[in-house]
């Protein structure tokens, strides 16, 4: 099932260069992550053969989805995690979300992953009825246990 596409939002693979944008996105979820830690982050991605895309709407990078791609060891089926999703506050509500996803979903199927997936925080309970309209299912809790820096 194709997921409902946004016409006007151009998709790239993210760079160095997008990382003070991408910083600001991820500061409106709540991160506080910094312009040289995401340049780091992106490098990375980039060496594991991971994705991060962004959107750009009128000059302006305005999204961004961070997929990983890994082998998950009880069925041994290739999966696409979505780690980080996020919409510029400003531009949500048009679209740019599920034109991300519908990317995502394509390079799922370009790895050969069984299944894309992600987390989402408890309390946005409107990103869950998102999540759930375009077909995604709730099917396990996640348990974190945080390690303090010794």
């Amino acid at each position: 099932m194709r997921l409902k596409q946004c016409e006007y939002m151009n998709i790239r693979v993210a760079r160095t260069e997008d990382s003070q944008h991408i910083s600001a996105l991820m500061h409106q979820l709540g991160y506080q992550i910094s312009t040289p830690k995401v340049a780091e982050m992106i490098n990375n991605h980039q060496q594991h053969n991971d994705d991060i895309y962004v959107g750009i709407q009128r000059n302006k990078i305005c999204a961004v989805i961070v997929l990983i791609y890994f082998t998950y060891f009880p069925d041994a089926q290739k999966l696409c995690r979505i780690t980080a999703l996020v919409v510029d506050e400003k531009f949500r509500g048009k679209g740019l979300g599920t034109a991300l996803l519908n990317r995502a979903r394509d390079s799922a199927i370009q790895q050969g992953c069984s299944s894309l997936e992600l987390t989402t925080n408890m309390r946005r309970h409107n990103t869950h009825a998102y999540y759930e309209h375009l077909g995604f299912e709730k099917t396990s809790y996640k348990f974190v246990m945080s390690i303090p820096e010794e």
